[in-house]
């Protein structure tokens, strides 16, 4: 989920995997969610709580490397999966939007789109009027 705004990243060093970690850490939504709690609880306990359970300062100080292990993790990305965003959409839905848009935008740009109304209605209609 790289972020499709031009604000910079608070948190570059996290692994495109996990960026929604970003986006909750920076609402208070995650503290009344039990399972977005235990996101940030869950990648490094003695951080949770040396942070003072702040996910925006664990975030700032916790090793690129952990968040590349929890990255690969099954257990934990089945657990990330299943918190919604602040919007209430699950992250494995937008993950799978994000990668069905990087594979199919090509096929699905306005220039595909003003071409092929030109081929289907414009040119045809011009046939129509020139026949007339």
């Amino acid at each position: 989920m790289g972020k499709m705004n031009t604000v910079q990243s608070l948190f570059p060093h996290l692994p495109e995997r996990l960026d929604g970690l970003e986006e909750l850490a920076e609402n208070l939504w995650w503290s009344w969610n039990p399972g977005a709690r235990m996101l940030f609880k869950t990648l490094d306990r003695q951080a949770w709580k040396e942070s003072g359970h702040n996910p925006d300062k664990m975030l700032r100080e916790v090793p690129r490397e952990l968040l590349k292990k929890a990255a690969a993790e099954a257990d934990y990305l089945r657990r990330y999966d299943a918190v919604p965003d602040v919007f209430h959409i699950p992250h494995e839905w937008i993950r799978l939007m994000k990668e069905s848009i990087k594979s199919n935008a090509a096929a699905f740009s306005a220039r595909r789109m003003v071409k092929q109304y030109i081929e289907k209605f414009y040119a045809k209609s011009m046939e129509g009027a020139l026949k007339a």
